[in-house]
């Protein structure tokens, strides 16, 4: 995987969204670095409500572990 800022985030999942449509919602999975501090994974989930993300969960990801959770 590769490192998102926020607003790349967001921006991704509200592409995302547009192209399902309403009829479906997908499921999110993020996948955070351990050290994510707790106020940006707050922030994270304020901004995907904000679009509409009902569900979404969360994978942490140990720093150098290559991306296995």
């Amino acid at each position: 995987g590769r490192s998102l800022t926020l607003a790349e985030l967001i921006e991704m999942v509200q592409s995302d969204l547009k192209r399902r449509g309403t009829a479906a919602q997908p499921e999110f999975v993020v996948r955070a670095d351990r050290s994510s501090p707790a106020s940006e994974l707050n922030k994270l989930a304020s901004a995907l409500t904000q679009i509409g993300v009902r569900t979404w969960k969360l994978a942490t990801v140990s720093p150098g572990s290559g991306g296995t959770p």
